[in-house]
Protein backbone atom coordinates (compact mmCIF):
# COMPACT_ATOMS: atom_id res chain seq x y z
CA UNK A 1 0.00 0.00 0.00
CA UNK A 2 1.32 3.76 -0.58
CA UNK A 3 0.02 6.41 1.80
CA UNK A 4 0.09 10.01 0.32
CA UNK A 5 0.66 12.36 2.87
CA UNK A 6 -0.06 16.45 1.41
CA UNK A 7 0.49 19.21 3.17
CA UNK A 8 -2.34 22.28 1.90
CA UNK A 9 -1.04 24.98 -0.11
CA UNK A 10 -1.25 28.53 1.42
CA UNK A 11 -4.00 30.07 3.07
CA UNK A 12 -5.51 33.42 4.00
CA UNK A 13 -4.80 34.78 6.87
CA UNK A 14 -7.73 34.87 9.98
CA UNK A 15 -8.48 34.78 13.64
CA UNK A 16 -10.74 31.39 13.15
CA UNK A 17 -7.50 28.77 11.94
CA UNK A 18 -10.07 26.40 10.81
CA UNK A 19 -11.88 28.50 8.84
CA UNK A 20 -9.22 29.81 6.83
CA UNK A 21 -9.25 29.58 2.86
CA UNK A 22 -6.70 28.64 0.31
CA UNK A 23 -5.49 32.15 -1.27
CA UNK A 24 -5.26 33.39 -5.02
CA UNK A 25 -1.62 31.80 -4.81
CA UNK A 26 -2.58 28.35 -2.77
CA UNK A 27 -5.19 27.76 -5.29
CA UNK A 28 -2.89 27.94 -7.95
CA UNK A 29 -0.37 25.88 -6.29
CA UNK A 30 -2.96 23.10 -5.75
CA UNK A 31 -3.44 23.19 -9.40
CA UNK A 32 0.10 22.90 -10.43
CA UNK A 33 0.70 19.95 -7.92
CA UNK A 34 -2.15 18.33 -9.28
CA UNK A 35 -0.77 18.67 -12.69
CA UNK A 36 2.51 17.60 -11.48
CA UNK A 37 0.59 14.16 -10.04
CA UNK A 38 -1.63 13.76 -13.14
CA UNK A 39 2.01 13.17 -14.61
CA UNK A 40 2.93 10.35 -12.46
CA UNK A 41 -0.60 8.72 -12.87
CA UNK A 42 -1.20 8.42 -9.45
CA UNK A 43 -4.42 6.23 -8.13
CA UNK A 44 -5.87 6.44 -4.79
CA UNK A 45 -8.99 4.92 -3.47
CA UNK A 46 -9.73 7.13 -1.13
CA UNK A 47 -8.60 11.15 -0.20
CA UNK A 48 -9.48 12.41 3.47
CA UNK A 49 -8.76 15.51 4.66
CA UNK A 50 -8.80 17.29 7.82
CA UNK A 51 -12.24 19.43 7.16
CA UNK A 52 -10.63 22.99 7.47
CA UNK A 53 -11.61 24.65 4.36
CA UNK A 54 -7.66 24.77 3.11
CA UNK A 55 -7.57 20.92 3.57
CA UNK A 56 -10.23 20.42 1.16
CA UNK A 57 -9.83 22.69 -1.31
CA UNK A 58 -6.03 21.56 -1.81
CA UNK A 59 -7.66 18.18 -2.19
CA UNK A 60 -10.37 18.77 -4.89
CA UNK A 61 -7.83 19.23 -7.70
CA UNK A 62 -5.39 16.72 -6.37
CA UNK A 63 -8.59 13.88 -5.92
CA UNK A 64 -9.63 14.71 -9.62
CA UNK A 65 -6.21 13.75 -11.18
CA UNK A 66 -5.85 10.61 -8.80
CA UNK A 67 -8.43 8.43 -9.64
CA UNK A 68 -11.53 10.81 -8.60
CA UNK A 69 -11.81 9.79 -5.66
CA UNK A 70 -14.24 12.18 -3.78
CA UNK A 71 -12.25 14.09 -1.15
CA UNK A 72 -13.92 13.60 2.34
CA UNK A 73 -13.50 15.10 5.85
CA UNK A 74 -12.02 12.77 8.33
CA UNK A 75 -11.59 13.11 12.14
CA UNK A 76 -8.67 13.19 13.77
CA UNK A 77 -6.35 14.92 11.32
CA UNK A 78 -6.55 18.65 12.55
CA UNK A 79 -3.00 20.30 13.15
CA UNK A 80 -2.55 19.11 16.37
CA UNK A 81 -4.21 15.82 16.62
CA UNK A 82 -3.13 12.70 17.86
CA UNK A 83 -1.46 10.26 15.33
CA UNK A 84 -1.90 7.10 16.99
CA UNK A 85 -4.97 6.57 16.06
CA UNK A 86 -4.70 7.26 12.15
CA UNK A 87 -1.62 5.51 12.28
CA UNK A 88 -3.87 2.62 13.06
CA UNK A 89 -6.70 3.02 10.73
CA UNK A 90 -3.87 3.68 8.23
CA UNK A 91 -2.40 -0.01 9.35
CA UNK A 92 -5.61 -1.42 8.99
CA UNK A 93 -6.85 0.26 5.91
CA UNK A 94 -7.05 -2.52 3.34
CA UNK A 95 -6.33 -2.69 -0.36
CA UNK A 96 -5.83 0.22 -2.39
CA UNK A 97 -3.81 3.22 -1.92
CA UNK A 98 -4.81 6.29 0.50
CA UNK A 99 -4.02 10.19 0.22
CA UNK A 100 -4.29 12.22 3.49
CA UNK A 101 -4.48 15.92 2.85
CA UNK A 102 -4.13 18.35 5.66
CA UNK A 103 -1.11 20.25 7.98
CA UNK A 104 1.77 20.14 9.79
CA UNK A 105 2.83 19.41 12.35
CA UNK A 106 0.41 16.43 11.79
CA UNK A 107 1.68 14.87 9.21
CA UNK A 108 5.26 15.06 9.61
CA UNK A 109 4.09 13.55 12.72
CA UNK A 110 2.14 10.90 11.45
CA UNK A 111 5.06 10.07 9.01
CA UNK A 112 7.37 9.51 11.77
CA UNK A 113 5.46 7.54 13.92
CA UNK A 114 4.70 5.07 10.62
CA UNK A 115 8.32 4.75 9.71
CA UNK A 116 9.68 4.77 13.58
CA UNK A 117 6.82 4.26 15.39
CA UNK A 118 7.81 7.28 17.23
CA UNK A 119 5.76 10.28 16.19
CA UNK A 120 8.43 12.78 17.87
CA UNK A 121 11.16 12.06 15.74
CA UNK A 122 11.29 14.82 13.02
CA UNK A 123 11.52 12.66 9.69
CA UNK A 124 9.86 15.18 6.79
CA UNK A 125 8.47 18.67 7.19
CA UNK A 126 6.30 19.61 4.27
CA UNK A 127 6.17 22.77 2.69
CA UNK A 128 2.89 24.74 1.48
CA UNK A 129 2.53 22.41 -0.86
CA UNK A 130 3.96 19.60 -0.91
CA UNK A 131 3.61 15.46 -0.65
CA UNK A 132 5.10 12.53 0.80
CA UNK A 133 5.04 9.29 -0.59
CA UNK A 134 5.27 6.19 1.72
CA UNK A 135 4.90 2.62 0.97
CA UNK A 136 4.71 -0.48 3.52
CA UNK A 137 6.18 -2.56 1.61
CA UNK A 138 3.00 -5.28 1.55
CA UNK A 139 4.66 -5.99 5.26
CA UNK A 140 3.66 -2.98 7.34
CA UNK A 141 7.09 -1.82 7.62
CA UNK A 142 6.79 1.94 6.27
CA UNK A 143 8.92 3.79 4.43
CA UNK A 144 9.70 6.90 2.83
CA UNK A 145 9.44 6.40 -1.04
CA UNK A 146 9.80 10.13 -2.26
CA UNK A 147 8.60 13.66 -1.92
CA UNK A 148 7.39 16.62 -3.84
CA UNK A 149 6.98 20.08 -2.94
CA UNK A 150 6.20 23.64 -4.29
CA UNK A 151 10.35 24.79 -3.47
CA UNK A 152 11.40 21.13 -5.00
CA UNK A 153 12.18 21.06 -8.77
CA UNK A 154 11.38 17.15 -8.99
CA UNK A 155 10.13 14.16 -6.68
CA UNK A 156 12.72 13.05 -4.85
CA UNK A 157 13.87 9.77 -2.87
CA UNK A 158 15.77 9.88 0.60
CA UNK A 159 19.27 8.05 0.89
CA UNK A 160 20.13 5.44 3.56
CA UNK A 161 21.02 7.97 6.86
CA UNK A 162 20.07 11.35 4.58
CA UNK A 163 16.26 9.85 5.21
CA UNK A 164 15.01 12.71 7.50
CA UNK A 165 16.12 15.19 4.03
CA UNK A 166 14.41 13.69 1.81
CA UNK A 167 14.55 16.64 -0.68
CA UNK A 168 18.50 16.15 -0.82
CA UNK A 169 18.44 12.90 -3.16
CA UNK A 170 17.78 11.93 -6.44
CA UNK A 171 14.46 9.97 -7.60
CA UNK A 172 14.30 6.81 -8.62
CA UNK A 173 13.14 5.25 -12.26
CA UNK A 174 10.58 2.49 -12.61
CA UNK A 175 6.77 2.62 -12.38
CA UNK A 176 7.02 2.86 -8.46
CA UNK A 177 8.20 6.62 -8.29
CA UNK A 178 7.75 9.30 -9.75
CA UNK A 179 8.35 10.13 -13.36
CA UNK A 180 12.03 11.95 -14.36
Amino acid sequence: MKLYLVRHAEAEDGDVDAARQLTEQGRADAQRLAEALRAMNLRVADVWHSGYPRAAQTAEPIARVAGGATPRPHDGLAPFDRTRPIAKQVNGYGDGDLMIVGHEPFLGKLAARLVTRRASRGIVKLDKPSIVCLDDGGHGVWRIRWMLSRASSAPTEPRGHDAPRAETAAAPQGTDGPPS
